[in-house]
């Protein structure tokens, strides 16, 4: 039984969650190696049982997604919602169209924050599923830290810290590899609506963000598998508490009964 699972049920102990303004990724370098086939990263995305993976390794807690806007936000609505599911036949139709012919492909993780290295086995047994030769290379996390920021990999489980504005989370990930290596999304047409976005008022942005979304799928940079999430356990003697998307504790109007 796992800890949260076991609190849950300890009298006089409550726990709930909140989704936060973050997404749990595996990063793809797609400047070189096989995955600069843009068909073999969208294959990979079909490949992958998203909620399976929530339910799994965040014991159902997170939001199962595929798009670069957290779930927790306003703009997660219409097409933002749809992307890449399920489909194993939709997947061993892409590695066709990709010309796949068994090439490896290299997950790198760590073992330092276990829902990464978790991330890593997960999907590594769905692309071997799939007929992927996917292999798992586990790092130490500041060897790893380093190799993200050189884009010194080829696959990498990857969770972005939560910002209170979801274009603040696409910023860190796109634009040009010359420039920043680190950069996942090197379309510039991503770029140019991403730059856009961080221009323009709040009310005008669900467009641009549909756009994005749109273009997401067709480069498909990175596989996204959900929402982050924040839990909290506190004793029922508590009122006024709820977990926070900021994921800090929050005690404005909590007292003790």
């Amino acid at each position: 039984m796992s800890t949260t699972s076991s609190l849950s049920r300890t009298p006089g102990i409550k726990v709930d969650s909140s989704a936060t303004p973050s997404i749990y990724t595996l990063a793809f370098q797609t400047a070189q190696g096989s995955l600069t086939n843009a068909a073999l990263r969208r294959a990979i995305n079909y490949a992958i049982d998203r909620q399976a993976m929530v339910d799994a390794l965040t014991e159902g807690k997170a939001t199962a997604s595929s798009t670069i806007v957290p779930a927790s936000s306003q703009f997660y609505r219409g097409p933002v919602k749809e992307g890449f599911g399920y489909d194993p036949a939709k997947a061993a139709e892409l590695l066709k169209e990709a010309g796949y012919k068994g090439e490896p492909v290299h997950i790198t993780s760590n073992k330092n924050y276990p829902m990464m290295f978790e991330t890593g086995v997960m999907v590594q047994g769905y692309l071997q599923a799939a007929g992927i030769n996917a292999d798992l290379e586990v790092n130490d996390f500041a060897t790893q830290f380093s190799r993200y920021n050189t884009g010194k990999y080829e696959m990498m489980t990857w969770n972005y810290n939560p910002s209170a504005d979801p274009s603040l989370v696409i910023d860190r990930f796109t634009g040009a590899k010359e420039t920043q290596a680190s950069k996942l999304w090197t379309n510039p047409e991503a770029r140019a609506l991403t730059d856009k976005l961080l221009q323009t008022p709040i009310a005008e942005q669900q467009p641009i963000y549909d756009a994005l979304h749109a273009l997401y799928l067709q480069d498909a940079p990175m596989i996204v598998w959900a929402t982050g999430e924040v839990t909290s356990a506190y004793k029922d003697k508590l009122k006024g508490y709820a977990s926070w998307p900021g994921r800090l504790p929050r005690l404005w109007g909590v007292s003790l009964q």
